[in-house]
């Protein structure tokens, strides 16, 4: 299909070798004996006695059908949703559409349930794998010639494989210092420990990671360096944040310098909104009637083109992405980017594991992306996720700053998250009522930092956040200095005021949970995989503890996530929210 995009350059380098990167479980493996047929059965002339292949006639499935979605059904970013409609009329309105497969199609190359519902090779369907090629090179082409890609059953499934692909028992990951929590639990029974890096609002911090590198000693710290790095880029988990093309450079150069493996996990890739009160890139050709749909699609992928695949030119990058987030997490599909020897250990793992992916859910996402769609569907499905997601963020944070009193101006919020270089970030903060005392200490209002025109004449900062620019989350600070039990106290680095304020943040968290409010405590994400603040671990599917402390002690935290309310529920539940969080600190 062409797209009126580049072709892919054929002068490009192969990858390095990063064999002596594989552990001892992933230099073990061997192909599985009985995979090796596969490659025969697909010759209709042959007569197989050789495989435990089921009678595909007695497969109770003739058909495997669905209505799906017209793809142009949601209006992208910077477009004027209609006025609601019933879900029927809107339906009716895009028409809907039909795919069917059979079990037996007229032609045996063509997509059916004989063999799709049959024992497959582990890499997963050669036509969809051939798309998603197609999709890489389009929008994030790695920098070297060899890459690969092979079908999981999902992230999850994925990172488990990588880290036994990769990681020797007592080995470190490199992570953020808030990270998703199933990533830290994968490698934890195996022994293999997260090691954080810090990091601010726009990620990972590139000095931090080469000091930590640098000053590494493996005596002293009881294992070799972290030779991996688990990290999420794009609308960080639970952070929301976006890592700035620089630091991506300067991050890539450090894993070079020191030999790191960069996985990177990317669930919310198109989910990238631009900043809270500016226009999406694309909006304005979005509503241009003139824009060719080619134009919008190219303009929309330029938006989104950030991954550290771009950079590798050596290929020590393996990228994990997902339908999960994009079609349905029930799908458990997704896919594994790498170079080719990477792919090729990660299918012997799958040979004799999982074995390949759901044929049913290969079935519908190949019928619907592949052969009903196509890739300008696929495009514009994209476009219109990323608008219904994005007004999701704009109604959570619309609602943060009326409920909680925030003073905001646009000039705030007008920096360019698309710019190369980090630019100052416009946090939000909300304060207190001003009693007496905040209002007599002029040192206070000197040290505090706001967006606003003036400090003065409030109380202390209760809570502050910066509005994500992609993902699903807005991840808030909690100031618990500002609480009465713990305003004026000066040993905020005691293990007592640890124990206070994991207690207030406890409090906090019942209190919400109390009005119906159930939000995602801060110790969940803590990226040394210790959960600081958490219950103990028999009592850890309670919610008797919601902390998620900093190492600024005075500061937790709570993730909120925007994209399952609509926008009646969305504004109700945060009005509650702020409702507590005010109450909670007068």
């Amino acid at each position: 299909m062409d797209n009126g995009f580049s072709p892919r350059r054929m002068d490009l380098p192969k990858a390095l070798d990063m064999s002596h990167h594989l552990s001892t479980l992933s230099t073990s493996r061997r192909p599985s004996p009985l995979k090796s047929l596969i490659r025969y059965m697909g010759d209709s002339s042959i007569r197989s006695l050789a495989g435990g292949l089921p009678n595909s006639k007695f497969f109770p499935f003739e058909t495997l059908s669905s209505l799906t979605l017209d793809p142009a059904i949601y209006a992208p970013s910077g477009v004027p949703v209609p006025k609601p409609k019933s879900w029927i009329a809107t339906l009716f309105d895009k028409g809907l559409q039909f795919i069917e497969t059979p079990k037996y199609a007229s032609n045996p190359r063509e997509l059916q349930l004989s063999t799709a519902l049959q024992y497959g090779g582990g890499g997963g369907s050669a036509e969809l794998i051939a798309f998603l090629k197609e999709w890489t090179l389009m929008v994030i082409p790695p920098s070297y010639s060899d890459f690969d890609i092979i079908l999981n059953c999902g992230s999850t499934d994925g990172f488990h494989k990588i880290v036994e692909l990769l990681c020797e028992k007592g080995d470190g990951i490199l992570c953020e210092a808030y990270t998703y929590p199933s990533a830290l639990e994968t490698g934890w029974p195996m022994g293999v420990r997260p090691v954080p890096v810090a990091m601010d609002d726009f990620g990972m911090i590139p000095e931090a990671l080469e000091e930590l590198l640098a000053g590494w000693d493996d005596v002293k710290e009881g294992r070799r360096r972290p030779r991996v790095m688990y990290t999420i880029t794009i609308g960080q988990n639970p952070t929301g944040t976006v890592l700035p093309d620089d630091r991506r450079r300067a991050i890539y150069k450090l894993a070079s310098k020191y030999d790191i493996i960069i996985v990177e996990d990317d669930p919310y890739f198109a989910l990238n909104f631009g900043t809270y009160g500016v226009d999406a890139p694309g909006s304005e050709e979005e509503n241009d009637p003139k824009a060719s749909e080619q134009k919008r699609n190219e303009v929309f992928i330029n938006a989104l083109g950030r991954s550290y695949l771009k950079e590798d030119h050596e290929g020590r990058v393996i990228r994990i992405d997902t339908f999960s987030k994009t079609i349905a997490p029930g799908c458990r599909l997704g896919w594994t980017t790498s170079n080719a020897l990477f792919t090729e250990r990660l299918l012997r793992a799958s040979e004799t594991s999982t074995q390949q992916p759901s044929g049913p859910t290969q079935v519908l996402v190949i019928n619907l992306i592949v052969k009903t769609w196509g890739m300008g569907g696929w495009l514009r499905w994209l476009r219109g996720l990323r608008g219904e997601y994005g007004r999701r963020r704009d109604w959570m944070i619309s609602s943060l700053i009326k409920g909680l009193d925030v003073e905001v101006r646009p000039s705030q919020l007008a920096y360019n998250v698309f710019s190369s270089t980090s630019a100052p970030a416009p946090r939000l903060i909300a304060y207190a009522k001003p009693t007496a005392s905040s209002l007599a200490d002029e040192q206070w209002n000197e040290k505090v930092s706001v967006y606003n025109s003036s400090s003065k004449g409030k109380g202390k900062k209760i809570v502050s956040f910066l509005p994500p620019t992609a993902g699903m989350f807005v991840w808030i600070d909690v100031h618990l200095d500002a609480h009465p039990s713990l305003n004026g106290r000066s040993d905020v680095a005691s293990e007592s005021y640890k124990e206070d304020a994991n207690e207030v943040m406890h409090r906090l968290f019942v209190a919400l949970a109390e009005a119906k409010v159930l939000v995602a405590p801060g110790w969940m994400f803590v990226g040394d995989g210790l959960m600081a603040g958490a219950p103990k671990e028999e009592d850890m599917a309670s919610t008797s503890s919601s902390s998620g402390l900093q190492s600024d002690a005075s500061v937790g935290h709570f993730r909120l996530a925007f994209a399952t309310l609509d926008e009646k529920p969305m504004k109700e539940t945060i009005a509650a929210f702020c409702v507590v969080v005010k109450e909670f600190f007068a």
